[in-house]
């Protein structure tokens, strides 16, 4: 488009573009015969396409919102074009599902594998930065779960859909607690044990008296409060 074909007021530039008004009937028949194919290909890629995705899974469904887009708005490309590369997408994602049920490695390649970030009320920081949660995400989560303190669970899970698997103690150990530190009434009220130290870094919990400058042998970390029980 050159400089003098562009003005201010010229709302139907601004509206439809280049493109006749009819062209919006067309957009809208377009949109449809794109959205049942694409219904039909969702059906076909199976349920997980509509439950949590895996990173491969968000790159497919990514994928099919390129693909459909400049089918169902440029006048200049043709419906099939679009369609035939869905169906390729479709293809492409049922082989590699087919591949995954039958190959461990590139399933995990693929897919993705969990990680454990929480082991025995004790966070794995090591793991946790290497899936980039921190730990106020994941007390945040634990939180919207009725979880106090990190000495209720026994494992946490991050599945490679990103959801987040708890496993809890039969019985309650002293933890460190995640309750948020603004929240003063309730950290009040907390069953704080006088004899028990959490790291505030990790949650590694120590009993009896904790010197000044102690290191948690965990992760190094000096900085220690009260746990709770």
């Amino acid at each position: 488009m050159k400089k003098e074909d562009v003005h201010l007021y010229d709302w139907k530039r601004i509206l439809i573009g280049e493109a006749p008004w009819s062209f919006m009937l067309e957009v809208f028949i377009r949109t449809i015969i794109i959205y049942i194919f694409l219904i039909i290909a969702m059906r076909i890629m199976g349920k997980r396409m509509s439950a949590q995705l895996s990173i491969f899974e968000l790159a497919i469904v990514v994928m099919l919102g390129a693909i459909i887009s400049i089918p169902m708005q440029v006048p200049d490309y043709g419906l099939l074009v679009g369609i035939f590369i869905l169906i390729i997408a479709v293809f492409l994602h049922r082989l590699i599902n087919i591949i995954s049920l039958k190959n461990p490695f590139f399933e995990k390649l693929t897919q993705g594998e969990s990680s454990t970030i929480l082991k025995n009320g004790e966070l794995q920081l090591g793991e946790m930065k290497k899936v980039s949660l921190s730990r106020e995400n994941l007390f945040a989560n634990l939180r919207s779960k009725n979880v106090q303190h990190l000495g209720q669970i026994s494992r946490i899970y991050l599945e490679p859909t990103g959801n987040i698997s708890i496993f809890k103690f039969k019985d309650i150990h002293p933890g460190l607690s995640i309750m948020p530190d603004s929240d003063i009434d309730l950290k009040g009220h907390s069953n704080i044990s006088s004899n028990y130290f959490a790291c505030i870094s990790c949650g590694r919990v120590e009993q009896g008296k904790i010197f000044s400058n102690q290191k948690c042998i965990n992760c190094g970390s000096k900085q220690w409060t009260e746990a709770i029980q």
